[in-house]
């Protein structure tokens, strides 16, 4: 039987484990709608959103990060709207629902970050 201490360590490692995504790998782009796939299921909770030309992605309201992978999107908070290209951070406090749009001729591939 194992002792109560060496099951509350066992657990406090697997807890602290790293974990490691191959987030790449996991795109899956789609004609009828924008793609979201859960890389991780938090807190933080990442996804990846893959976007075609033209398409949105609409969020819920709370605290948020996108960064852009590659194509360029623009993020939009209410009234307030960002152009975020390849490499560019958005984040934001959202106390609005928010909309992540693919406005460049490419496929725009994003993380979004929502911290809890």
């Amino acid at each position: 039987m194992e002792a109560d201490g060496a099951k509350e360590r066992r657990r406090t490692a697997s807890q602290d484990a790293m974990e490691t995504h191959n987030v790449i790998s996991k795109a899956r782009f789609t004609s009828a709608a924008a793609s979201v796939t859960h890389v991780t299921g938090g807190p933080p909770a990442v996804d990846l959103l893959c976007l075609e030309p033209g398409q949105k992605h609409t969020g819920a309201k709370g605290p948020c990060a996108c960064y852009v992978i590659a194509g360029s999107v623009t993020v939009a908070t209410g009234d307030d709207r960002r152009a975020v290209p390849t490499g560019g951070l958005a984040t934001f406090e959202a106390d609005k629902p928010h909309a992540i749009a693919n406005t460049c001729d490419i496929r725009s591939l994003c993380l979004v970050i929502r911290p809890g």
